[in-house]
């Protein structure tokens, strides 16, 4: 019955994240609401361990099965920094949340617009 935050789907269809405030997200709906919060380094470092990521899981069993010097897979090591970049705070508790507290909803440059939709 626990549903993500963002699309109200069953968390259990597709991979998730659960945080200790109990917001629940589908991995790609937080990755697709983080999108705009992330700085361009971030952004680019994400989207870098994506690629590798994909490329890793093309591979076949036999090379998965090499392991680096800490007993770590290379996709366990690509995981773990895509968790550090995504899972390291909550999306609408987190400290990211707190510094964006005054930022506006709307932008001034799409104001007008939103405006005439409401109407």
């Amino acid at each position: 019955s626990d549903t993500c935050e963002v699309c109200n789907i069953t968390l259990l269809v597709r991979p998730f994240y659960m945080f200790p405030c109990h917001h629940k997200f589908h991995t790609d709906c937080l990755l697709n609401e983080l999108g705009p919060s992330l700085g361009p380094a971030k952004k680019n470092r994400l989207a870098d361990l994506e690629r590798q990521l994909r490329i890793l899981n093309n591979q076949t069993t036999v090379d998965n099965l090499s392991t680096c010097s800490a007993g770590m897979s290379a996709k366990e090591i690509v995981k773990s920094e895509i968790d550090n970049i995504v899972a390291s705070e909550c999306l609408y508790c987190g400290e990211n949340m707190i510094r964006n507290i005054d930022k506006p909803f709307i932008e001034d440059f799409e104001y007008e617009h939103i405006m005439k939709e409401w109407q």
